[in-house]
């Protein structure tokens, strides 16, 4: 549609350049019942910062359907505490499907305080020995999740457990590392992967006295830990590290990433993949180098009670769940 010039004043250019890119990423949500082309560039000193070439497509009309809804709330159920059996909550359907491929952020909440009833345990109940309450989504996609809501008690001891990720650098959209599990079975289905992250804006501060106008960078990875117990990969929730500046200085810092892995046994595996990468104009860096995978194995029984309701045994409990895309 046209072009923009602008003065060398970094405030200026940078304020041009967020705008932008929010525009950019918001209309990329949004369909369209006509094929649209946005071709607008960011021009300083006749240097391109950037390309504003954009193309949506598909159905969209104005009080109709519009874009997939991002926030959603309900209720979660049939939780199952019987005999030495433990079972999670029946499978959430989003009433609302995610566009595929992405898994939302999810989020359980005890609505009030769920009763601890001693005799709906898988085990005996032990008033020496805490219990933790875990609320948690597992096997999240963009159709749902299964919820788990339960009281937990373990009686012995804990031995932890670090398996280093086989070699290798992420860097690129699909390109992934692997940890294989030497025993698998942790505590609560908890593991926690170290991630090393290297970031650099790609900026540069400029020099007014010598007619260099300053560049405006960002660089970011976005990343997610799967996991597969033989069955395939379950993939996991994206999550994005980014840096910003007028400077392309280098940042590395290790990130650890707890993860929920439910069934994992010897031998099963983690990946960290990633999803999506940029860098900013002047050669940014933004890459991974995963570490090992740390967790703890228990030693004795652990012990469960439901937190979901079920007709059985504790229908009055309820438990409130939250998703959002990522």
């Amino acid at each position: 549609m046209g072009t923009f010039d602008y003065s060398n004043d970094p405030k200026v250019r940078a304020s041009v350049n967020n705008a932008f890119r929010r525009l950019r990423a918001a209309l990329a949500d949004i369909d369209f019942d006509e094929d649209i082309t946005i071709n607008a560039d960011l021009i300083v000193n006749g240097d391109t910062i950037v390309d504003g070439d954009l193309h949506v497509t598909g159905d969209f009309t104005v009080g109709g359907a519009g874009p997939v809804t991002r926030y959603q709330t309900g209720f979660c159920e049939g939780g199952e505490v019987s005999g030495s059996s433990w079972a999670d909550g029946a499978r959430v359907t989003f009433p609302e499907e995610y566009p595929a491929g992405v898994v939302p952020k999810v989020r359980i909440i005890p609505n009030g305080y769920p009763e601890m009833r001693r005799a709906f345990w898988t085990g005996a109940f032990d008033p020496a020995i805490p219990a933790v309450a875990e609320c948690i989504a597992v096997d999240v996609d963009e159709t749902g999740f299964d919820p788990r809501g339960r009281w937990v008690q373990n009686s012995g001891a804990f031995t932890p457990v670090s398996d280093n990720f086989d070699a290798g650098t992420v860097a690129g959209v699909s390109q992934n590392v692997e940890c294989d599990l030497s025993v698998g079975g942790a505590h609560l289905d908890r593991y926690t992967p170290s991630l090393e992250i290297t970031l650099s804006p790609g900026g540069d501060p400029g020099d007014v006295g010598a007619g260099l106008a300053a560049v405006f960078g960002t660089s970011f990875i976005t990343l997610r830990i799967d996991y597969n117990d033989g069955g395939g990969w379950v993939t996991g929730t994206p999550f994005t590290e980014s840096v910003s500046g007028y400077n392309n200085d280098t940042v590395v810092y290790t990130l650890p990433v707890l993860t929920i892995a439910p069934g994992l046994g010897a031998g099963d595996r983690l990946r960290v993949f990633c999803t999506d990468r940029g860098v900013g104009p002047l050669g940014g860096q933004a890459s991974c180098d995963p570490g090992a995978t740390t967790y703890s194995t228990p030693s004795g029984d652990s012990f469960f009670a439901s937190m979901t309701p079920d007709a059985a045994n504790n229908p009055s409990d309820r438990l409130v769940w939250e998703a959002m895309q990522a």
